[in-house]
């Protein structure tokens, strides 16, 4: 995960010092166990803009790091959890009613 902040800072042309990723990383995903909506969108983006703040990145480089990040995992993932899907041909409709159905029925 550090090298994909990393490697974004740097496609992005964000000025960051590469000892301070892994620290921002750890913080990022520890922060990120607050509830919150789906997906992390708006904590995720606050967290990893403050973070980076802390370091002197300004703020509305960290804002775009903080888009491109989340979704350089996040697209990933649910294209992948699609799929799999998918392919045990399973529905959505199924899932719900799985869940709709009360523990020992």
């Amino acid at each position: 995960m550090s090298m994909a902040l990393y490697v974004v800072t740097l496609a992005l042309g964000v000025s960051t010092d590469i000892r301070y990723i892994p620290f921002v990383c750890a913080l990022l995903n520890i922060g990120i166990t607050v509830p919150s909506s789906p997906g992390y969108v708006g904590l995720y983006q606050f967290l990893l803009v403050y973070l980076l703040s802390i370091f002197g990145v300004p703020k509305w480089e960290g804002f775009t790091v903080s888009i491109l990040y989340h979704a350089s995992w996040y697209i990933p993932y649910t294209i992948v959890g699609f799929v799999l899907l998918l392919r045990e041909h399973l529905h959505i409709r199924d899932i719900q009613k799985l869940e709709a159905e009360e523990p020992g029925e």
